[in-house]
């Protein structure tokens, strides 16, 4: 499942990324205001589900360490 996930979070980066470079080489860099504040919200979002991955990976690592104890 953690590589499933971590593919889907990877392809979802992926997509943005090419999106930015698309705009970037079509526009000379600049993209309109509701463009640019779309692809803002998609990378919080991303970034944010990212980290929240990250803390409840954490904390089962922290509860597998109890295990091993």
């Amino acid at each position: 499942m953690a590589d499933e996930t971590l593919a889907s979070y990877r392809a979802r980066y992926t997509e943005v990324e090419q999106r930015l470079d698309a705009a970037a080489q079509a526009s000379a860099g600049s993209l309109d205001e509701q463009s640019r504040t779309a692809m803002k919200g998609e990378i919080i979002g991303l970034f944010k589900s990212v980290e929240q991955q990250v803390a409840e990976m954490t904390a089962l690592k922290d509860e597998i360490k109890k295990l091993v104890d």
